[in-house]
């Protein structure tokens, strides 16, 4: 009876193998393949929205704007509205393409914000913080960074504090868990001196990139890489500004859209050069597109306002599930309140914090992040409310010296 039971367990532990390692290799080849086709999704999203661009501008503006019925202030404000949206969710769809995520150590730890030529810098002077607090922070990046790498290749070999910001960048709230060790990722490949890549807190691996990510979200193959604390922010403006882009085009070009379609039995010609069928076409797609891509915006903007990623978000509503088994309470330790969250996520606010103006969000501008990945603000008292760290769910990682926690 005991042989029949154990060979049950032993072919069931057979199958349960066989089936991850089925799991991992398929796993491997789609991550390859997302990796792979990244380009291409770029591109088809740059062509949907060239064309989509040339319809509107081409078809719809003309036959909205352009019209002797129509007053000239409407036209004027028309013009201005429609290049500026454009501007914005191209502007910041570029960013968030060229903008490096950030990893903990490597060229991309302190990313380059590229701004718009000529009139980028005077936009950002314009919101810039006057004690100039922002740029402080963001200058002295580079200096850090040498002192970041030496001690996340040390982390797993010493008992020194995990890498944090200078004294000179620290803020009141700011936490870099002073009574844990920076932890290291098993996955990446080691660095120059064989010790693991460290992985401070917020820092997910990512399968597609082979690396870690600082503040990871998630891997979007239509910007061809991950979205993470230095391209977030560019990536939700992207999508507010192509939601309405979007919504904006597919209710002004019903009317258009309506006489490509009758143009044929009617006596209205259709007198553009955009043909009448991807006339009809773009307003599907703008009328898709503005749906789903609004749903996908309030879902990013509300998890900025609970200051979570969507790894945390899910690991957040494990966290509290743990903590109420166990007659405990647990919140998020990131969670500042709505305010403070979109203020520290877009690094806007008030000048005495040293953000930028709130204007900034309407400009076509690129600003630094309010962190440098490795130190982060917190609630007060936030260790009352939160968990063990053998709790945590974590990417494969490897304690440092001093900590011990469960693979």
């Amino acid at each position: 009876m005991l042989s029949c039971a154990g060979l049950v367990s032993t072919a069931g532990r057979c199958v349960n193998r066989g089936f991850l390692r089925f799991e991992r290799v398929i796993s491997r080849r789609l991550d390859r393949a997302t990796q792979a086709l990244g380009p291409v999704f770029v591109a088809t999203a740059i062509v949907l929205i060239g064309l989509s661009a040339f319809a509107y501008f081409e078809a719809v503006y003309p036959e909205r704007f352009l019209r002797d019925d129509v007053p000239w202030w409407s036209t004027a404000l028309g013009t201005a509205w429609s290049c500026y949206v454009v501007l914005m969710f191209s502007f910041h769809y570029y960013l968030a393409i060229a903008t490096p995520p950030g990893n903990p150590v490597g060229p991309s730890a302190v990313a380059t914000y590229k701004q718009l030529p000529v009139v980028g810098q005077l936009f950002l002077s314009l919101v810039a913080p006057k004690n100039d607090g922002g740029h402080s922070r963001i200058s002295t990046a580079d200096a850090d960074l040498s002192t970041y790498e030496a001690k996340g290749r040390l982390a797993s070999e010493s008992h020194d504090s995990p890498p944090a910001a200078s004294s000179r960048n620290r803020r009141p709230g700011d936490s870099a868990r002073s009574e844990r060790y920076a932890r290291t990722c098993k996955k990446c490949p080691p660095l120059p001196t064989g010790s693991r890549s460290p992985k401070p807190e917020r820092t997910h691996h990512c399968s597609v990139c082979q690396t870690c990510v600082l503040k990871f979200d998630h891997h979007c193959p239509w910007i061809k890489g991950c979205v993470g604390l230095h391209n977030e922010r560019s990536f939700v403006l992207f999508l507010v500004y192509f939601s309405i882009a979007c919504l904006f085009a597919a209710w002004w070009g019903f009317d258009p859209a309506w006489k490509a379609l009758t143009a044929k039995y009617s006596d209205d010609p259709w007198n553009y050069r955009t043909p009448r069928l991807i006339m009809l076409l773009v307003e599907v797609l703008a009328s898709i597109m503005g749906l789903a891509v609004t749903v996908m915006t309030l879902s990013q903007l509300l998890l900025v306002v609970r200051a979570q990623t969507n790894v945390e978000a899910s690991d957040n509503s494990w966290y509290r599930k743990v903590a109420e088994s166990r007659g405990r309470k647990y919140l998020n330790p990131y969670d500042l309140g709505w305010r403070d969250n979109l203020g520290e996520f877009f690094n806007v606010g008030g000048a005495r914090d040293g953000k930028y103006h709130w204007a900034a969000l309407l400009l076509p501008v690129a600003l630094p992040a309010a962190s440098d990945g490795w130190t982060w603000r917190k609630r007060p008292h936030w260790q009352r409310y939160t968990i063990d760290p053998e709790d945590e769910l974590t990417d494969e990682e490897q304690a440092s010296e001093g900590e011990d926690f469960d693979d």
